[in-house]
């Protein structure tokens, strides 16, 4: 039975989402918390949560700068932070710290539902005004129909095990490579497509198809 843990320090939010997650499946079991002490000593104790909605701000801290921590502590958690701020500004931000999805509070109910049902299902979830925003910037900085162009074979093959989180030991076991060399490939990617995150690459290859595509499948 899947678990959700709903961080946020107002009760009417809290509230809120519990609804929200009961009418995407009925059956998930929510966890509440109102401060991020409380949330870490949950998580700690939790370790199977599916997915975490967590506010972008709790108690005047910015918990975008948890995220990763957060992940660490629970392997394979989904994040979705939700807030009132203007999508393409803390959506943006959501995504290179590491978030699975941006949700606007102010959205309609079936783009709520919509943010969850994906998130809890691991899937990703940020609004067309991000996507839109992100494809632009994508555009701009690499000039390139398809930026993954740049990429050698050997680089692109790294790519796709880096975006389906496969670690530099596990990628260079598979590709019978050293793992300096499979550092060095990381540094090229990340240098060629002018990206400094691992979530910006991520979406980057969802926009081109690949991500899907590779879980269909392929085989480096």
């Amino acid at each position: 039975m899947k678990k959700i843990v709903i961080a946020d320090d107002q009760i009417i939010s809290r509230k809120g989402f519990e609804l929200c997650c009961k009418q995407v499946n009925p059956l998930v079991i929510t966890l509440p918390c109102h401060s991020m002490e409380k949330l870490y000593a949950l998580l700690k104790n939790e370790s199977d949560v599916t997915l975490l909605i967590m506010n972008i701000f709790i108690e005047n801290t910015n918990t975008l700068h948890h995220i990763q921590t957060l992940k660490q502590i629970c392997p394979g958690l989904s994040v979705l932070i939700a807030g009132f701020g203007k999508d393409v500004v803390f959506g943006v931000r959501a995504i290179r710290e590491g978030a699975d999805g941006y949700l606007n509070k102010k959205a309609d109910d079936p783009v709520i539902l919509d943010a969850i049902r994906k998130t809890l299902n691991k899937e990703r979830y940020f609004s067309n005004e991000i996507v839109s925003s992100y494809t632009d910037m994508f555009n701009a900085i690499n000039g390139l129909n398809n930026p993954f162009d740049k990429l050698s074979e050997r680089e692109f093959s790294v790519m796709l095990y880096l975006i389906n989180d496969m670690e530099t030991n596990e990628i260079a076991n598979v590709m019978s490579l050293q793992s300096t060399t499979i550092s060095t490939y990381k540094s090229r990617i990340f240098e060629k497509l002018n990206l400094q995150r691992l979530n910006e690459l991520k979406l980057m290859a969802e926009l081109y198809g690949i991500e899907t595509w590779f879980k269909n499948g392929f085989n480096a």
